[in-house]
């Protein structure tokens, strides 16, 4: 074999990793064939399958968890730079400092750091890289060995194997780790729920912990008791017993601290007890879910914050930045030293992806309106308006609509599983009590079947919750809830979120599409249903649902944060003023006003209906940020494909290797038959009439029929009578199973085929040869699917 075909995997072996290793890049600091990305999961029936992961041909590494270099090889025959835009891509996804492009001969490098592309004839040393890295960050030798020191590889993901970091988690927390050791004290990263946030805190926090000494003191604040458990029981387990939960008085003698912020006492009289502590006792403080408040001016919260304001402030958060809830949030840590999109994680394979059930519900569509002096069941007459689907269940109560939501559910349940984990999120905690028995008694199950867990449940609520959390327990199977599951608690194998809770706030919907987005293949958990009974899934077209944080200048940014600064500094003043002026003249007690009840109705004997259910994708294909049904997007991607042209689908569809590639190009873009046949119910229907009738309108035929009509136009007579026995069985079991079985030879080694005498006796004594054999199949499968 010459030199110029030589192939790119022998290129690599010959005189690629050669070349690495003596510029000294030795297994320690090298991996091959780096996978990036796991493959965005497909939908496919109860399950899923996987389309091609990101796969780098080398990463370099100055550290275990420390990437820096990407290299893409081509073959010894290829242009060297031929690889580059391959290279940038992944260098600037992996957030990587430098991109080499090499076919073994010369080699193409792109520093980030410089913006320079030059073409080199050696790669570079660990050593030269470093010192490149260590020039940009302005880093010593001390701060560069704790940046390059290795994660913690004790932890243990759900299926207990130890936990190896994501390439994203990996950027967030190096990102994280840089900004703190170049002096920077307000952090904030910005990852989508489900992306390991916790792990990446922990990582940080141990980190720092154990590469400086004496060990630093760090506060991790969260706000409900179960994330606070979650987080001190699970990802920070490791730092043993250094750990100390602060709770009803301080303790000095730890180094890793846990509080809810309601457990330090803010705003109470007799003395908080955040207070109890030196104000530069910390010297790192993070702040998990701090969208919530945390870091609003004014709140109570960011009291805490500014007590402890010498240490360094870590949030995290899983929204973007919106200036009608979160606009706080982004002006107290300025913009995120790194973000990962809920979108990005579908995409990358590390989140699941969903289906969207809208339900229409008759009377949400019409409305209610009462007659004049209507009564409800307590004798109150009814306000003369017209009631809509936000008012249903917080003003109006509907018997018949909770009762035609439960039933749904569980038919739902009990035609795609049983037992799938389910959220369902109710208006409020009177609503998740009713629908909770409602679901018990129509699933005919224990009464563990379904359970509310709201806060008004107490221990029995987080009982039950920790029960409905843990992966191998059948129950509970729905949990019934109103906001207590919309944030933090993880359940791995939640397989369908129903809401029937109307929303306007795009951080709690995104928190609550977030309890369904985690993968647990282990399970089979590979994607979730979202069944919206309140049109809440519009916000999927809100322009901000995975958009960046709104962009700013630095220059901006330093100027909002200053005056923000300055402005807390003021409120603060004031504040203090009106305590002191309060001690001095205390106020006249006044008699408190009651609080304004809002008047409910509860009405029962009025039928409700549902008019239909269209099963939705959200798309970004065509244009960012819409809805579209799964249907209606099957015909738009396969029009595309066969640029629409019916005639296409069928020469396609009859050639055996174009068709295996059409199908692949149909699942990498997220449409596959079992998916279609799950939600049209057209089981019967060939593959390729889906096809036809989806993207040309076509009606569709079943396997059976096709069948019919090739045997109808004696078609089969051409061929002799002992090849037409086998052509019988083949087309019966065509018809039964579909397509893929009129592919290649396997079909012949079933049991049906033995009195033929197998395979071998098959090929050779009825059709004569292979070739004669596949030759009969493609004429069968060109008439099967002719269009005549």
């Amino acid at each position: 074999m010459s030199e110029e075909k030589l192939s790119e995997s022998t290129t690599r072996l010959r005189y690629i990793d050669p070349q690495l290793k003596e510029s000294g890049w030795d297994p320690e600091k090298l991996i091959a064939e780096y996978k990036i990305t796991k493959g965005q999961i497909v939908p496919s029936g109860k399950s899923g399958t996987r389309n091609t992961p990101l796969i780098a041909d080398y990463i370099l590494q100055l550290g275990p968890n420390y990437k820096i270099a990407v290299v893409e090889a081509k073959s010894y025959d290829l242009p060297h730079d031929k690889g580059m835009q391959q290279a940038l891509r992944y260098a600037e996804m992996m957030n990587l400092k430098f991109a080499y492009a090499t076919n073994g001969q010369k080699i193409e490098e792109y520093d980030f750091i410089t913006k320079q592309q030059k073409t080199i004839d050696r790669f570079p040393t660990p050593q030269e890289l470093l010192q490149r890295v260590k020039g940009h960050l302005d880093f010593d030798d001390e701060k560069m060995n704790i940046l390059l020191n290795p994660l913690d590889r004790k932890t243990n993901d759900p299926a207990g194997k130890p936990r190896e970091a994501r390439y994203y988690q990996e950027i967030a927390i190096n990102a994280a780790t840089s900004s703190l050791l170049a002096g920077k004290k307000k952090i904030l990263l910005t990852l989508a729920t489900g992306t390991g946030k916790t792990f990446i805190a922990y990582q940080i926090a141990q980190k720092l912990w154990k590469t400086k000494s004496p060990h630093p003191k760090i506060l991790f604040l969260v706000d409900r008791k179960t994330l606070l458990n979650q987080a001190m029981t699970d990802n920070f387990a490791n730092f043993g017993e250094a750990r100390h939960r602060i709770h009803r008085k301080s303790e000095t003698a730890y180094e890793m601290y846990f509080a809810l912020y309601q457990g330090l006492d803010v705003d109470k009289e007799e003395g908080e007890l955040y207070k109890q502590y030196p104000k530069d006792f910390f010297d790192y403080v993070i702040i998990d879910e701090c969208h919530r408040g945390s870091s609003t001016e004014g709140g109570s919260w960011r009291e805490i914050l500014e007590f402890f304001k010498s240490a360094a402030h870590i949030g995290m958060t899983a929204t973007p930045k919106r200036r009608d809830e979160n606009l706080d949030t982004y002006d107290y840590f300025g913009p995120p030293v790194y973000e990962y999109s809920l979108k990005q994680g579908v995409e990358d394979g590390f989140l699941a992806p969903y289906m969207i059930h809208r339900i229409n519900l008759e009377i949400d569509t019409v409305g209610y309106t009462p007659k004049p002096g209507e009564k409800d069941l307590d004798g109150k007459v009814l306000e003369q308006k017209k009631y809509g689907h936000k008012d249903f269940d917080r003003i109006l109560i509907v018997d018949e609509r909770r009762k035609a939501v439960a039933k749904h559910l569980i038919d739902f349940l009990e035609k795609n599983g049983k037992y799938n984990k389910t959220i369902l999120f109710c208006q409020n905690s009177e609503h998740a009590l009713a629908m909770t028995k409602l679901l018990r008694n129509y699933s005919g199950e224990e009464y563990d079947y379904a359970v509310r867990i709201v806060s008004a449940e107490g221990e029995i609520g987080l009982e039950h919750l920790s029960k409905f959390q843990e992966p191998n327990t059948d129950f509970p199977v729905i949990a019934v809830t109103s906001k207590l599951l919309s944030t933090g608690v993880d359940v791995p194998t939640c397989r369908i979120i129903a809401l029937d809770k109307s929303l306007n706030s795009m951080t709690e919907f995104k928190q609550i599409i977030g309890r369904g987005t985690r993968v647990l293949e282990s399970k089979d958990k590979m994607w979730f249903s979202i069944l919206d009974y309140r049109k809440t899934s519009r916000l999927f077209e809100d322009p901000d649902w995975d958009g960046p944080p709104v962009a700013e200048t630095e220059e901006e940014q330093e100027r909002i944060t200053k005056e923000k600064e300055e402005l807390i500094e003021k409120k603060a003043a004031e504040k203090r003023q009106k305590e002191q002026e309060k001690l001095m003249n205390p106020p006249t007690e006044e008699p408190s006003k009651p609080p304004v009840k809002i008047e409910t109705y509860h009405i029962e004997g009025n039928k409700v209906e549902i008019r239909g259910e269209l099963v939705y994708i959200f798309d970004e294909t065509i244009q960012k940020n819409r809805l579209i049904s799964y249907t209606d997007y099957t015909g738009e991607t396969v029009r595309r494909l066969v640029n629409d042209e019916e005639s296409q689908l069928y020469k396609i569809w009859t050639e055996p290797e174009k068709r295996e590639h059409f199908v692949k190009d149909l699942q990498s873009r997220g449409v596959t038959f079992e998916q279609l046949r799950e939600i049209t119910d057209l089981y019967k229907a060939d593959a390729f009439d889906l096809l036809l009738h989806f993207g040309f309108n076509a009606e569709t035929k079943t396997r059976y029929e096709r069948v019919d009509s090739l045997k109808k136009k004696a078609f089969l007579e051409k061929y002799p009578e002992k090849a037409r026995e086998v052509l019988e069985v083949i087309l019966d079991h065509y018809a039964d199973q579909g397509y893929q079985e009129l592919e290649g030879r396997d079909i012949l080694r079933l049991d049906k085929f033995e009195k033929f005498g197998g395979p071998t006796e098959i090929i050779t004594n009825r059709f004569g040869s292979g070739d004669e054999y596949d030759k009969t199949i493609i004429e069968i499968t060109k008439e099967l699917y002719s269009n005549n």
